[in-house]
């Protein structure tokens, strides 16, 4: 049996550039945690008014960030509580009329998915129906949901876009020098002189 002595080194003691090479290759091989991002989505979303009417009232939150096209945040709510949007925009006042018929189970709101192979902010939309009436009330009441439904749109892009700024900034952060230098010396790994992670210590 040959025995071999190497030297192994703590990421401190490796000179600049081989503490470069550590930080590339462990930045190639990182694996990036989103959890807290996607909770902070989910409150956003919650705060912006996008809440389901039904179940737990959590709508649910996809995002692609991989830098290529198609990708990008966006959410569906199955019943979009118009009650909530207008609350949390200050419009209760303006969609009064809307909201009662909401009230009354003949006005109903959702954002559902267009596309199922991307994630962002135009894979989805916004939509306001209402039912039951004839007429003039119907005429009134559908300028109030296709206002309202704008309005719910304009707002959701909007969200959609703040959130893939956010997701991307959290992958950057992430993947900055000094973050991926505090997680090798916390995590205390050795490395070859070369900057080489060394896997038998």
């Amino acid at each position: 049996m040959e025995e071999i002595k190497i030297n192994v080194y703590a990421f401190a003691e490796l000179k600049p550039e081989a503490q470069k090479t550590a930080i590339e290759h462990y930045r190639e091989n990182q694996d990036i945690h989103l959890d807290f991002y996607d909770d902070d989505a989910q409150e956003q979303i919650k705060a912006a008014g996008f809440i389901e009417q039904h179940g737990d009232g959590k709508p649910e939150f996809n995002y692609s960030l991989g830098y290529c096209q198609g990708d990008g945040a966006s959410f569906t709510v199955k019943s979009l509580s118009l009650r909530a949007f207008c609350k949390a925009h200050r419009l209760s006042n303006k969609y009064h009329r809307l909201l009662s018929a909401e009230d009354r189970s003949e006005a109903s709101a959702k954002i559902s998915r267009e596309s199922h192979h991307y994630y962002h902010e135009r894979s989805a939309r916004a939509w306001v129906s209402v039912g039951y009436y004839v007429g003039t009330a119907l005429t009134e009441i559908q300028k109030e949901a296709d206002a309202l439904e704008e309005e719910i749109e304009a707002a959701r892009l909007e969200l959609c876009r703040k959130l893939t700024r956010q997701g991307y900034d959290e992958i950057e952060s992430q993947q900055a020098d000094a973050y991926i230098k505090d997680e090798i010396e916390a995590n205390d790994y050795r490395f070859l002189e070369s900057g080489e992670r060394c896997f038998y210590v």
